[in-house]
């Protein structure tokens, strides 16, 4: 497969896209149904065998998972997507 092809496959997810309010339902559990009660939770139910029960490392993931939760409203504005520049995602 041609890698421009793949590209363009790729690029079909976002045709619906419109804007941020696209992204409003989404946008809208992320940031207020997944806490970090929650991340926790979904942590513990993973068995250590996936982690080399390095406990440790996945304390680092909840985290990092934590701060970038925050940030996903600005990645999807610097993101560059195929429905064009930023004053089609803006508000």
């Amino acid at each position: 497969m041609r890698p421009c092809a793949a590209c363009m496959r790729a690029n079909r997810v976002y045709e619906g896209v419109t804007g941020m309010a696209s992204f409003g339902p989404w946008l809208e559990r992320l940031e207020h149904r997944i806490s970090e009660r929650v991340l926790a939770e979904l942590a513990g139910e993973i068995p250590p065998e996936w982690y080399a029960d390095d406990y440790d490392a996945v304390l680092r993931l909840l985290e990092q998972l934590q701060r970038r939760r925050t940030r996903v409203p600005e990645l999807l504005l610097s993101a560059n997507l195929p429905t064009g520049s930023l004053s089609v995602l803006g508000p």
